[in-house]
């Protein structure tokens, strides 16, 4: 499965953090995701992740099926809410 940028990453999408030791750059890059695949996320076990964008990519191991099981998690709270009868963002907050 292949999740492409929405736009390239610009200035405006990194940000500059510092640690005692050493500096890094986060970068929030935005991915469209179709049903199909957030399907395929969730029923699927996904040990390996890669994360690409226009300037680099991360290899990642996800232990204990912890990817899958987040990403299905995540999309049972969002179509509950959704389900409410009260939509307000603020509901049960």
């Amino acid at each position: 499965m292949e999740l492409e940028n929405v736009r390239e990453i610009e200035l405006i999408d990194n940000k500059l953090e510092h640690s005692r030791t050493t500096s890094y750059y986060l970068v929030y890059p935005q991915y469209v995701v179709t049903e199909e695949q957030l399907d395929k996320i969730m029923n699927n076990e996904v040990i390996k992740l890669r994360i690409e964008n226009n300037v680099e990519f991360l290899d990642r191991t996800i232990k204990k099926n912890r990817f899958s099981q987040g990403i299905k998690k995540a999309y049972e709270d969002i179509q509950n809410q959704l389900k409410s009868t009260n939509n307000s963002l603020y509901e049960n907050f």
